[in-house]
């Protein structure tokens, strides 16, 4: 199996609508796909069980507000970016 990829397994013939899979490093990905926004390294509203409960797949985040805060020094003394759950 790829690394990375994207790949539609079955397409609806009068909406566009389409099933698929995203290789990622971390593993695949089912489409469509509830996916939480991250900003600032968590998910607003919602403890960790919460989230955990919601059966998502991926998070969304932006690695350049990362960067800004909580930083890439503090990420790096953490262990550095990973998927935790």
């Amino acid at each position: 199996m790829l690394a990375h990829g994207f790949r539609v397994l079955q397409r609806e013939g009068h909406s566009r609508a389409r099933v698929s899979e995203l290789w990622t490093a971390h593993g695949v990905v089912q489409t469509p796909a509830f996916m939480p926004v991250g900003s600032q390294a968590t998910v607003k509203g919602l403890s960790s069980e919460d989230l955990t409960g919601l059966g998502f797949e991926m998070v969304l985040c932006n690695a350049y507000h990362l960067y800004l805060r909580p930083g890439h020094q503090l990420i790096a003394e953490l262990g550095g970016p990973r998927c935790i759950i």
